[in-house]
């Protein structure tokens, strides 16, 4: 089992009403999210992005989550879009 850390910013902050939380998971990334979105529905949006430890994750890498496995002191955080400048 592994002790996973969710960050949740901007409108994920909102819906989850919380700015993080600790889970204890045992299985891979892709596994991991579709919990949080079970959770968490809203936050299943494609206009809200996903960070695992620290990188962008894109959607289609999401997708093909099955290969990473989560190990005690991963990261995943919730971010609204945002636009650079």
């Amino acid at each position: 089992m592994a002790n996973v850390l969710i960050k949740f910013f901007g409108i994920a902050r909102d819906i989850s009403n919380k700015d993080e939380e600790t889970m204890t998971f045992d299985g891979t990334l892709k596994s991991f999210i579709e919990h949080v979105y079970q959770v968490y529905p809203l936050l299943n949006n494609p206009k809200i992005q996903v960070i695992f430890n620290m990188k962008l994750l894109p959607k289609d890498e999401l997708k093909n989550g099955n290969s990473i496995v989560l190990k005690d002191g991963d990261e995943i955080a919730f971010l609204p879009p945002f636009a650079g400048g």
